[in-house]
């Protein structure tokens, strides 16, 4: 581990309580070096103001996902946007690309899941199991490719449990592109899935005007797609 070493990551947008950035695939949001949580907090040392030199990760995405991130500078901004997460006031929309014609998905998903500590997984769950959480998201669109037999869907993540994109999309039978960990068969050489954070929507903590951040995917699996993009 050396967290001396240089990140080279986006930065969308910063102020003094508030900074958000692009996390690219295979870094982990939090934990162990290479990781945005550990990157911010080095950074976070060279804040002028005291009260402004933490840096607290609000969400999270999979190590091999990419797409905005949220970490605030100050406690006071990490309990404001906090709330405005669990009022449901803070949209997060992705982009995923599947295998398969999704086209006839529309409005919401719902389903009970578990984080399964074992296999690392989402599982299925009742809704009377222990520890089972209510999972639910929304389909914005879907664009179908009938020449790749692949859709590209737009998803706004209404809660946000463990791998619910991958597991509830997956469990309809469209797996997402590159996702061996719940399609066996398509790991691919990039270690990579097709799962992006491209819009992120909600009030600033102390000016409470809105923020709106969008950040496109690029390469890979997406380049082919661009048309398609919002």
């Amino acid at each position: 581990m050396n967290e001396n070493a240089t990140l080279e990551i986006p930065i969308l947008f910063e102020d003094g309580y508030l900074l958000i950035v692009e996390k690219p695939t295979g870094i982990l949001s939090e934990g162990n070096w290479p990781s945005i949580e550990l990157w911010a907090k080095n950074a976070a040392k060279n804040e002028p103001s005291a009260h402004r030199r933490n840096a607290i990760l609000l969400h999270r995405l999979d190590k091999p996902a990419s797409g905005i991130l949220v970490i605030a500078k100050t406690i006071m901004a990490a309990k404001n946007v906090q709330l405005q997460m669990l009022n449901n006031q803070f949209q997060k929309r992705y982009y995923c690309l599947v295998k398969g014609d999704a086209s006839h998905l529309k409005g919401n998903l719902e389903n009970y899941v578990i984080k399964d500590a074992l296999s690392k997984k989402c599982i299925a769950a009742t809704k009377m199991e222990k520890g089972a959480k209510k999972a639910v998201l929304h389909i914005n669109g879907v664009v179908f490719n009938k020449t790749s037999r692949t859709s590209l869907i737009d998803v706004n993540l209404i809660t946000g449990r463990y791998h619910q994109i991958r597991f509830q999309l997956n469990q309809l039978g469209f797996p997402i592109l590159g996702d061996g960990l719940y399609a066996p068969n398509d790991w691919n050489e990039y270690s990579k899935i097709a799962l992006h954070a491209y819009s992120i929507v909600f009030m600033h903590p102390k000016t409470l005007e809105q923020i709106a951040i969008k950040s496109l995917p690029v390469g890979d699996f997406w380049d082919n797609w661009k048309p398609f993009f919002k």
